[in-house]
């Protein structure tokens, strides 16, 4: 359920400033919301800085869930985007060897279209079992944010995802 309690602000605010913690304690990963329906197409929801699969609530309700099942991805905010996108890669390939699912629709948003580009860009290989034929993103900060750079320049304590997350950086 989106209202569990790991989803809760206080423990996305702490996957931001510590986010090895956050994997330690086993929150990432993909969530179902009901249980695997083979005649439905997933839709994967991945949330932006600072969220949670919560934020996606609106979203989730009014989903036709006759045809689809709302899946939704969580991750550590601080962590860099590379290895988040490589943790969702990794998460999407196992459920599909477990599910054999062979389509799938992503609704990001904010730094999501980011996270979520980059496992697009790692799972859509030559060979793949699954395509994504609806990719969606909302507010993705496609040429990065100027925040992330002065946080870089300026904070006592730099954010790792900031280093991904500022203009021309090499994960961009």
């Amino acid at each position: 359920s989106l209202t569990d309690p790991r989803f809760a602000d206080k423990v996305t605010e702490n996957s931001l400033w510590r986010p090895l913690d956050f994997i330690m304690e086993g929150y990432a990963g993909v969530y179902f919301l009901e249980p695997y329906d083979a005649a439905k197409m997933p839709v994967l929801f991945v949330h932006g800085i600072n969220g949670s699969p919560a934020n996606f609530r609106t979203l989730v309700e009014r989903l036709d869930r006759k045809r689809f099942q709302p899946w939704v991805y969580y991750y550590p905010s601080g962590a860099h985007l590379a290895g988040v996108a490589d943790h969702l890669t990794q998460s999407i390939r196992n459920l599909q060897l477990r599910h054999g699912f062979r389509r799938f629709a992503v609704v990001a948003h904010s730094m999501g279209g980011l996270v979520s580009r980059g496992f697009i860009l790692r799972f859509e290989t030559p060979g793949s079992r699954a395509t994504i034929p609806l990719y969606v993103t909302i507010a993705t900060p496609w040429g990065g944010h100027k925040a992330a750079q002065t946080g870089i320049d300026t904070a006592p304590v730099v954010v790792r995802v900031w280093e991904d997350m500022a203009p021309a950086s090499a994960y961009l």
